[in-house]
């Protein structure tokens, strides 16, 4: 696990190198974030976690994530960034990188009194298959179990204008996939609100103060309420919540059922 700045940094530079701009929070923040902060009244900090190779020094893998509290002695586990440079994939680097960070995951949420019940991950399309192979199913949803969509999830902003509120330079929202892996739970739409509720929390922690007035911060803070309300507006509408690997969407296709 990544403990120094310098690792820190290495971690954060390859990030640069695998995210577009408005995927990645800027790197004063994310150092920020791994050194931790109160939240709510607990302490919560991303977990950094590198694999380095022992012949040339380069970082070749990295994997950070943070629990996230959920309220009623819950949590998550967000996954946050992972990336392997493409000569080093197909090594099982990210599974022993998910499978550290879980352990880690745990430790911290039993430190703070809380049992971990679920991991949430903000999915590309490029990236499903990798985490359907840790376990993580998409989120879907269907009125008659033929026909499925999804439920619009839009990953807000990282950084922020002060003065204004507004999303700054080169910032932006993200449509992504949720895709989740429970603990011993059972799953249920609000359960999924609450884990995307807790991370919007995390996400939306700037104070009053960090801004230069009173409509800057008010703005900032309606950027994720109108977010979370788009999600749980498209979240509750149809009937049934299904969760599919990409394997099992593709076995689910053959059979008839159509994904939108």
């Amino acid at each position: 696990m990544a403990r120094t700045l310098s690792q820190i940094d290495e971690g954060y530079a390859l990030f640069v190198s695998a995210f577009q701009p408005e995927e990645l929070e800027r790197e004063k923040r994310f150092h920020l974030n791994v050194q931790g902060e109160e939240l709510g009244g607990k302490f919560t900090q991303y977990r950094l976690f590198l694999v380095r190779d022992v012949n040339s020094g380069l970082i070749v893998a990295a994997f950070a994530g943070n629990v996230m509290d959920m309220g009623e002695g819950e949590s998550v586990f967000l996954v946050a960034y992972a990336v392997t440079r493409p000569q080093y994939q197909g090594l099982g680097l990210l599974r022993e990188l998910f499978v550290s960070s879980l352990m880690q995951a745990e430790m911290d949420a039993k430190a703070r009194g809380e049992k971990l019940i679920l991991v949430l991950g903000e999915c590309t399309e490029c990236s499903i298959d990798n985490w359907s192979s840790l376990g993580l199913r998409q989120l879907w949803l269907s009125e008659d179990g033929q026909r499925y969509s999804e439920s619009r999830f839009t990953q807000p902003a990282l950084f922020f204008d002060l003065g204004t509120g507004q999303p700054g330079e080169g910032a932006g929202v993200v449509t992504e996939h949720l895709m989740l892996r429970p603990f011993d739970c059972l799953v249920t739409k609000w359960l999924v609100f609450r884990a995307v509720q807790a991370l919007f929390m995390w996400c939306a922690r700037r104070t009053p103060d960090d801004f230069h007035n009173e409509y800057a911060y008010e703005t900032y803070r309606r950027h994720f309420d109108e977010l979370l309300s788009e999600f749980f507006e498209s979240l509750f509408l149809p009937p049934t919540l299904c969760l599919f690997t990409a394997q099992e969407r593709i076995q689910a296709q053959r059979r008839g059922a159509v994904f939108r």
